[in-house]
């Protein structure tokens, strides 16, 4: 609904956290009589907060402060667990990632459901290439191309920031 999504932006923007960005766990504070309507819809809600596990609490005082960010509405509330291990962190550089690659996939007038050749980045430090050839097979499934090629250079393409850093991207 329109204003659980309020208090999911809420809580990830008082964490500074991207909503494409994953995160270990939420806890929803919820009433007892829709805990197991809730319960039917872990797998939906931990992809709409975009987390890797979920809990249901029915009291207030069994929301954790620690590490968590609370955000609340009316008689809801929602805590976010904040720390980022490394493999959440590169998860979230990725698909940050694939989110550039398919806007310039938009860009090039592809059409989303054709699977493409390459997309090819250029400019990436150390830790980014070993980022992206951990990730590669992911990255590859959520841009729809049959392969990532990590080039030094390219005279082609996008410059993108990522990170903080410069890049270029192509596909085709």
């Amino acid at each position: 609904t329109a204003a659980s999504d309020v208090y999911k932006r809420q809580a990830r923007n008082k964490a500074k956290i991207k909503r494409r960005w994953p995160l270990k766990e939420a806890i929803l504070l919820v009433d007892k009589r829709f805990l197991e309507e809730l319960k039917s819809m872990e797998d939906t809600l931990k992809e709409l907060i975009n987390v890797k596990n979920i809990r249901f609490v029915e009291r207030m005082e069994e929301l954790p402060k620690e590490n968590y960010v609370i955000s609340t509405l009316q008689n809801k509330a929602l805590a976010l667990n904040i720390l980022r291990d490394d493999e959440l962190i590169e998860e979230g550089i990725i698909r940050d990632l694939a989110r550039r690659l398919q806007a310039f996939r938009k860009e090039r007038g592809f059409n989303p459901n054709d699977l493409l050749k390459a997309a090819y980045l250029a400019y990436l430090d150390d830790d980014m290439k070993r980022i992206v050839k951990r990730w590669e097979r992911e990255l590859a499934y959520l841009v729809r191309v049959k392969s990532i090629i990590i080039k030094d250079e390219m005279d082609y393409g996008k410059e993108i920031e990522l990170e903080g850093k410069s890049l270029k991207i192509f596909i085709e």
